[in-house]
Order: C-alpha cells, then sequence, then structure tokens
C-alpha cells in the first residue's frame, strides 16, 4: 500500500426497532461520508477511527466487530 494509512468508522445505533447511522459533511460540501483520517505514527488503526469519529462528529463510542474492509485511492 503506498502513501499514508487512514482509518474510517461507521458510527451507528440501534434505537428501538431500527439502526441509525450517523454521516457527516463538511461545511458548504453536498457530499456526505462517513468519519476517517490518517493513521499517526504510534497509533493502531482502532484508535485512529475512534479519535476521528469523536474530531469530526463529536461522537464517542465503542468498536463493535472486526474491521470490515479495505481501499485504496
Amino acid at each position: 500500500m503506498s502513501g499514508r494509512a487512514q482509518a474510517g468508522v461507521i458510527p451507528f445505533r440501534r434505537k428501538k426497532d431500527a439502526i441509525e447511522i450517523c454521516l457527516i459533511r463538511n461545511k458548504g460540501r453536498k457530499k456526505w461520508k462517513i468519519p476517517k483520517g490518517f493513521v499517526d505514527p504510534g497509533e493502531t488503526s482502532q484508535q485512529a477511527a475512534l479519535k476521528e469519529a469523536w474530531e469530526e462528529a463529536g461522537l464517542k463510542g465503542r468498536l463493535v466487530g472486526d474491521t470490515i474492509g479495505s481501499y485504496e485511492y
């Protein structure tokens, strides 16, 4: 893999009979996305994912399950 590694998270919560997914978008932009960002030196992908959820969406939580995939661009 070339370039810097990034980590992201798909934030969700259970609410009665539904699951809600949190998407974010930058001010002035139209595209919705998930919180993601670079993995800093000495940081795991999991730590980076939790950090991005907080920094970009103000969300705190815990990771559930295994990594679901990866991509390069």
